[in-house]
């Protein structure tokens, strides 16, 4: 295993030097911590001036934004039928996707990779399945450790993976017990790598790192191959080797680096503004400060002590002052000065301006983070402002959009292959539920689209504003069906699926209306009861006002 130990030291020191700086930098900013990260570099901080530190967190702002924008409330993904014998249980597979996220908490899980993926340039999902609880399982490993092959420029081109897990004795001893690994007596636990820790942990946190110790194993996945090998560096022993025949890894980057898979994170390009900017801030406060006024007093004239009795004497009280003469006592104003108070120079404000103008430039992400939409009031002029972003996050939506189709890929796969339990899905439209058996599943070929989510097209005013327009034209199209337009709008508005009738029943009770219609046509061209009865025998509840009968409420032109 020498060539494997000498890749994970070799990936070790990569990430070392070239990345867990920018890591650790990012992370600090995010969380608030900007002057504990200025010391922690060997910055000078004056600790009689830190009560006037100032800062404005554009970090943080970027990554709120990032999550929000595109990532949505619910990802949801689509199932795309690749055969005509998968095209029937399309709906039931998109069922069993939707359970599956839900199992797994997906939108969590995806809010945290895309917080890595706007930090720390990458995200990384990881599938994997739980035996004991009959479902696929979502983690989200620390970037800093999963290392990959740096030679290619694109994700599907990868060659290998290498993910560090440090496992608790107890889940390692459970896996030797278990046969999974083979044991080595010098294997023994550790404190927690320091190199997966932030520079930023507290004194306690690294503590409580050298109690609760840890057995660092590597996981490698050879793809071209197909086999895992898991290995423990300190002793250069293999813990376990089979094959593999998929890579659980899906990772992705808003931004390419165009160099190689490691990314890039528009974060860590404006770093260097965010701490001009705090600085410039500081200085800004310092000077406020400075300028409340102040009075500056002649101490050969006058001593502390006696302005201490003054300042606490009562109001219209006598205050003892020690004078040499009378004279001094009638210029007493004289001994008192007013401190020179400085000016904000406006060149500060401007320059601060203009850094956070340049980092909005640079961050698709920052300009998004004002959430502003200013003078629309019509649904065009929102979409107008609407498409303007998109226009720019385009790309960044798409990456992780890619990535979740993987997953969702990934967890069908394992579904197909390790399911035991039928499992409940809800269907759309009312309450309608099926079972789904891995039988019924095994040998579909299906793909997987991520159901886009858009928050001007899930604005319910927008949303009626355009649907008073287009539904008369689709309702006309020969090829729409009314059934299936209307449970989009339904879910579109957000409003609840029992609303909705079955589509069977409501197609039912279409033809049956359609019937009753046609035999009331019918009575009335052969001159029936209905012809002959006169107009003044009205059916008492149409004297009332009350409903209409039912062959005019529920004909075939109302449906």
């Amino acid at each position: 295993m020498a060539k494997l130990d000498a890749l994970i030291k070799h990936h070790l020191r990569h990430y070392q030097t070239r990345e867990k700086g920018d890591f650790d930098r990012a992370r600090a900013y995010y969380r608030g911590d900007f002057w504990d990260a200025s010391e922690s570099k060997g910055q000078a901080v004056d600790l009689r001036l830190s009560r006037t530190h100032a800062q404005k967190n554009l970090v943080y702002a970027i990554a709120d934004t990032g999550i929000s924008n595109l990532l949505g409330p619910n990802p949801q993904v689509a199932a795309m039928p690749q055969t005509e014998e998968s095209q029937a249980l399309a709906g039931e597979v998109s069922a069993l996707m939707t359970w599956a996220f839900r199992k797994v908490s997906m939108r969590r899980r995806s809010s945290l990779a895309l917080l890595d993926a706007t930090l720390c340039k990458r995200g990384v999902f990881k599938v994997t399945w739980d035996a004991k609880n009959d479902s696929p399982v979502i983690s989200i490993p620390n970037p800093a450790t999963v290392f990959f092959d740096l030679s290619v420029r694109d994700n599907d081109d990868i060659s290998y993976w290498i993910q560090a897990c440090p496992l608790r004795p107890s889940v390692y001893h459970a896996r030797v017990k278990a046969g999974r690994y083979k044991h080595n007596d010098d294997i023994k636990p550790d404190k927690y790598p320091s190199w997966m820790r932030d520079e930023q942990t507290s004194d306690d946190s690294e503590r409580l790192g050298e109690v609760d110790k840890r057995i660092l194993v590597y996981e490698y996945y050879d793809c071209e191959s197909g086999r895992v090998i898991h290995y423990h560096l300190e002793t250069n022993h293999v813990l376990f080797e089979g094959k593999i025949d998929y890579i659980p890894f899906c990772m992705f980057s808003l931004n390419h680096s165009g160099v190689d898979c490691l990314g890039l994170s528009e974060v860590q390009l404006i770093l260097d503004q965010q701490a001009n900017i705090n600085h410039l801030l500081t200085l800004w406060k310092r000077i406020t400060y400075m300028q409340v006024p102040k009075i500056l007093y002649d101490a050969g004239k006058i001593d502390s002590e006696t302005l201490d009795k003054a300042l606490d004497a009562a109001v219209g009280s006598f205050v003892g002052v020690d004078a040499d003469g009378t004279d001094e006592m009638r210029n007493f104003a004289a001994h008192f000065y007013n401190m020179p108070l400085p000016e904000m120079p406006q060149t500060i404000i401007t320059f601060i301006e203009r850094l956070e103008s340049d980092a909005a430039f640079q961050s698709a992400l920052a300009e998004a983070a004002r959430g502003q939409v200013a003078g629309a009031k019509t649904a065009t002029e929102m979409a107008i402002i609407d498409a303007q972003l998109r226009t720019r996050l385009a790309t960044r939506e798409g990456h992780l959009n890619t990535a979740i189709e993987e997953v969702a890929h990934k967890m069908f796969y394992l579904m197909q292959r390790y399911m035991k339990r039928p499992k409940m899905v809800r269907l759309t439209g009312g309450g309608a539920f099926a079972a789904l058996r891995v039988q019924d599943i095994k040998d579909l070929k299906m793909d997987f689209e991520m159901v886009a989510y858009n928050p001007i097209r899930k604005n319910p005013a927008v949303l009626l504003e355009t649907l008073q327009a287009m539904v008369p034209l689709l309702m006309q199209a020969p090829n729409v069906d009314a059934y299936k337009l209307f449970e989009e709008l339904i879910r579109a508005l957000g409003l609840p699926n029992s609303i909705v009738i079955p589509e069977e029943k409501a197609r039912e009770a279409a033809a049956a209306a359609a019937q009753a219609q046609a035999e009331a046509e019918q009575q009335q061209a052969l001159g029936g009861a209905a012809v002959a009865q006169p107009e003044q025998e009205m059916p008492p509840q149409a004297e009332q006002g009350g409903p209409p009968p039912v062959a005019e409420t529920y004909g075939a032109d109302a449906v």
